[in-house]
């Protein structure tokens, strides 16, 4: 068919990006549980960007069919859910990975094929115009918006954003497997967390060029469910987590994170710091708070760590390879070499030392839903289930969230946190049906992409897809870089991220914003991120409920012989309410009537409301007539509801505030002001 694109032009009709994009997720889907559709499709002529997809599920079909050839089943037994045992779905493993790893890419791109569809036509409405002008700059012009919408980056950044995910995924990797280890799992349940978060949240999520993996804050968060439920609990917990950031999402309740004032912003980055260099002390024991490793080796890892750092903070200052090589990489280089340079003298600590990764299919995690060893009458572990979900939950997004904010201030673009709630949501979802432990962003890792130039959505993907490469192919690559190499990062991470400015803050802020700072870091050190939080805003609130209480005026004057006035001059809220009543007495009125104006204040909230109520009610008791000014109508309506005065009668307003004026004659007007005659 054709399609008019403008007065008397025809052109041919072309399906649009987002329904190619939709028919391929559901060709996909179909060639996954249907093994007819996968016979009918690879030998019809299928579209070129759907072959590769449809030969590895063909080719994974096919594996999996030769391994079970030998079993014996009866029809039907796949689909058979024994109490304790994992749920067997009818459908390999392998191929369950796959289309989980697919859906975010094809939503992605249909997203993609959505905007560059209304962006064409808009285009294709100003195209002549645009060739008359002898100009396609407005078409360039189109094409970068797009880009900066969608965080792609340009063809220039391409070679930064692949190193800078490159080199993020390798320093992921010990962090994983350590959060792994905090929360009682197998190294390659906080890997492959790392993997579904990190994949979610970069092509889903609002903020381009942030890193989310398992995390720490959660780990701590989910360590007591493991160790008294197990892991089967510990899945539906996750489950729940998704859930529950998917309805913030939708609600909006990410908006609130505006609330959070900057005292307490500077005491999470400052205790965060403090929580990533000690998280790095780790790396120097045999084990889990085990003991620390021998002096040798010790002091070979102290040393690369000085090479790593030197070269992260030098190379950038290069004159030529600065520009085009990323800091971090170019200390993970040099970290690597110097440490196997030294190796005769000081043995390498690596990242085989730390744990043994298996390689290929065996890698990939299994399908766990629903989860095996789930008593689902226990009441107490749901009750643990739920409240560890609440709890994941909030910390998860509130350190999503801040991070989103910290890195719209460094690189001055802005970052959507509602839909970053849905990329987190979405990434818990896929984390707990696959039994990992999920996650949320690193504000570490994140910073360490954005520095080395990944300020767009590939940086973050190409992090999540080195996760699974580094595990499923290049696991005897990736076992031995030496760990020392990768704490040298984070220890330059740490220094970047704690807020050395705030130190000389302290003594010329206010001393409520000071303890503020201090009471954020250590909680956030002590205990966790969203205690921290919400300990920061609770003092933020006192303070300044306490600060605007003291601003609050009332104005005492006569007004004529027979009345006394008293002007409300700010906020009359719950911090001002009793000094408000304390200071209108009766027995020191000495005229028959009192005016209360409050057409210079503003009455907030129902502690307000109930000190105007008390104090007209114990004027009218003493005998005083009592008018008001410019009082707000749910006031008025609130008093007439609960007035307990004897004899009382509905609220008089003052008949100056409420007398109209009268408008003056049409010979009294300027020329311009008076009415024309029709």
């Amino acid at each position: 068919g054709r399609r008019s694109i403008g007065p008397g032009a025809m052109a041919p009709l072309r399906r649009p990006a987002w329904l190619r994009g939709c028919a391929a997720a559901c060709a996909l889907s179909w060639a996954a549980v249907a093994p007819t559709a996968r016979g009918v499709m690879l030998k019809a002529p299928a579209p070129a960007p759907l072959r590769p997809a449809l030969l590895t599920l063909h080719w994974a079909h096919r594996a999996h069919g030769a391994h079970n050839a030998s079993k014996q089943e009866p029809p039907g037994s796949d689909l058979v859910f024994t109490p304790g045992t994992n749920f067997q779905l009818p459908v390999p493993n392998e191929v369950l990975v796959a289309i989980a790893l697919l859906i975010p890419c094809v939503v992605f791109f249909v997203r993609v094929g959505v905007n560059a569809a209304s962006t064409s036509t808009v285009g294709e409405a100003t195209g002549d115009m645009i060739r008359r002008q002898g100009s396609f700059r407005a078409v360039d012009q189109g094409s970068r918006a797009r880009a900066m919408f969608m965080g792609l980056p340009s063809s220039g950044d391409t070679v930064r954003e692949v190193l800078s995910g490159a080199v993020v995924s390798l320093g992921c990797l010990p962090e994983a497997i350590s959060f792994s280890m905090i929360a009682g799992m197998s190294p390659l349940n906080g890997i492959w967390a790392g993997v579904f978060l990190g994949l979610y949240s970069s092509l889903l999520g609002g903020r381009p060029g942030m890193i989310s993996c398992s995390s720490g804050a959660t780990a701590v968060v989910l360590a007591p469910l493991v160790r008294s439920h197990g892991i089967g609990p510990m899945s539906i917990s996750v489950l729940l987590v998704g859930l529950l950031q998917l309805l913030a999402g939708k609600n909006r309740l990410s908006r609130f994170i505006a609330l959070v004032p900057h005292p307490v912003m500077l005491g999470f980055v400052n205790g965060l710091a403090v929580v990533i260099a000690r998280s790095q002390l780790e790396q120097f024991r045999t084990e889990q708070d085990g003991p620390f490793v021998e002096p040798v080796v010790m002091q070979g890892m102290l040393l690369t760590i000085a090479v790593s750092m030197v070269t992260a903070v030098g190379a950038p200052k290069l004159p030529v390879v600065g520009k085009f090589l990323p800091g971090p990489l170019a200390a993970m280089v040099c970290a690597i070499a110097f440490s196997y340079a030294i190796s005769p003298w000081f043995p390498p600590r690596t990242l085989a030392d730390v744990t043994i990764l298996p390689s290929g299919l065996e890698s990939l995690p299994s399908w766990s839903f629903p989860p095996a060893g789930v008593d689902w009458g226990d009441i107490d572990m749901w009750a643990a289930v739920i409240t560890t979900a609440c709890r994941m939950a909030l910390v998860g997004l509130v350190e999503s969230l801040l991070t989103v904010k910290l890195l719209d201030q460094i690189t001055g673009t802005p970052g959507s946190t509602r839909r970053e709630c849905f990329g987190q949501g979405l990434g818990n979802i896929v984390a707990g049906l696959f039994g990992t432990q999920g996650g949320c962003a690193l504000i570490g890792q994140s910073l360490i992409n954005v520095s080395g130039g990944g300020q767009g959505r590939l940086s973050s993907f190409i992090m999540a897809a080195g996760l699974a490469v580094s595990v499923v192919f290049a696991t005897p690559l990736v076992s031995h870089i030496p760990v020392a190499a990768l704490v040298g990062l984070m220890f330059i991470v740490s220094i970047n991220t704690f807020a050395w400015g705030s130190l000389g803050l302290l003594s010329i802020i206010s001393w409520t914003d000071a303890l503020v700072i201090l009471v954020v870091t250590g909680v956030t050190i002590a205990v966790d991120l969203a205690t921290a939080v919400v300990i920061g805003l609770f003092i933020s609130a006192l303070a300044f409920a306490w600060s605007a209480a003291k601003e609050v005026k009332l104005v005492d004057e006569r007004e004529g012989a027979h009345a006394r006035v008293f002007r409300l001059q700010g906020p009359l809220f719950f911090g001002s309410a009793m000094s408000f009543q304390s200071r209108i007495r009766p027995e020191r009125i000495a005229e028959p009537r009192v005016v209360l104006d409050f057409a210079g204040g503003k009455v907030l909230d129902h502690s307000a409301m109930e000190a105007i109520t008390k104090t007209i009610d114990k004027l009218r008791t003493a005998g005083k007539t009592v008018n008001v000014r410019a009082l707000p109508p749910e006031a008025t309506a609130y008093f007439r509801s609960t007035s307990t005065a004897p004899g009382s009668s509905p609220i008089k307003a003052d008949a100056q505030a409420e007398a109209a004026p009268e408008a003056p004659a049409a010979e009294h007007l300027p020329a311009c002001e008076r009415p024309r005659p029709r």
